[in-house]
């Protein structure tokens, strides 16, 4: 990778955009994203990805890479069903 990018070469870092919120719709900070959310940070993330990669910003689309498995993380957690509970 140094041969292609030169030693010191960093990526710059990419600022976080927040989801928007629907107008007059308080969250609170503890209050987790939504599914919907989600899936529409992830289709973002990747939509970035798949850009950066296209003009050759690999550092970048690698951030992005990494974005986007987080939010699937987070979204698979969600859908995982509950153990059941034993009586």
């Amino acid at each position: 990778m140094r041969s292609l990018f030169g030693e010191g070469a960093k990526a710059a870092p990419v600022p976080t955009v927040p989801a928007p919120t629907a107008p007059g719709a308080a969250e609170s900070p503890a209050t987790p994203p939504s599914v919907e959310a989600l899936i529409d940070r992830a289709a973002r993330e990747l939509t970035e990805y798949q850009r950066l990669t296209a003009e050759g910003r690999l550092g970048e689309a690698g951030q992005r890479l990494e974005a986007l498995k987080n939010l699937l993380e987070q979204l698979q957690k969600r859908s995982a069903p509950e153990p059941p509970v034993n009586r």
